[in-house]
């Protein structure tokens, strides 16, 4: 379950995620985040999970001007790790042999 809010920050809007970022919630998380005034900073304290189509969503609204803040050590990593695999699961590595 996601829970998203904004409020005013001292330097502009807060967009807080909270919960579990997962692809059926990315379509609001961007609505909510079209309608903010930029620069605003997505606080990702209480972000606990988030799957590939959420770290994709975090990664586009950061290249549009969002500003990361709070993320755990595991939201980091899958916002800074692209998370493709192939059909065959070993990450796109695989080499015929």
């Amino acid at each position: 379950m996601i829970r998203i809010a904004t409020e005013e920050g001292p330097y502009g809007r807060i967009v807080r995620v909270e919960g579990h970022l997962k692809r059926e919630d990315v379509a609001v998380l961007e609505e909510v985040c079209s309608h903010v005034a930029r620069p605003y900073e997505l606080d990702l304290k209480e972000l606990r999970g988030i799957d590939e189509a959420g770290a994709i969503a975090i990664r586009r609204l950061t290249a549009g001007g969002a500003r990361v803040a709070g993320a755990s050590a595991y939201v980091r990593l899958r916002l800074a790790t692209d998370c493709h695999a192939d059909s065959n699961g070993s990450g796109g590595n695989s080499q015929e042999r």
